[in-house]
């Protein structure tokens, strides 16, 4: 399962911090630089994610998932240490 495929299965649960987590990661994989690119400024990021996972970009999502970001794993996000 790759990150975008975890990020969807997590968009369609009804609980709100899978939801959130799911958005997470994708805004983290579109704002993060690494090192051959600039990411995406956080909040085009975040609202972006959350469209592309077919959610509404509400405040109360896009504020938890903002909070989510600098917490997940670099393994969850399949990025190499």
């Amino acid at each position: 399962m790759t990150p975008l495929d975890l990020a969807q299965s997590l968009a369609r649960s009804p609980e709100h911090r899978d939801r959130v987590m799911g958005v997470a990661m994708l805004a983290r994989g579109l704002s993060d630089d690494d090192e051959t690119r600039q990411g995406w400024p956080v909040e085009a990021s975040l609202i972006a994610a959350a469209r592309h996972l077919h959610l509404d970009p509400a405040p109360g999502l896009i504020a938890d998932a903002r909070t989510m970001m600098p917490d997940l794993s670099p393994a969850i996000l399949n990025h190499r240490s």
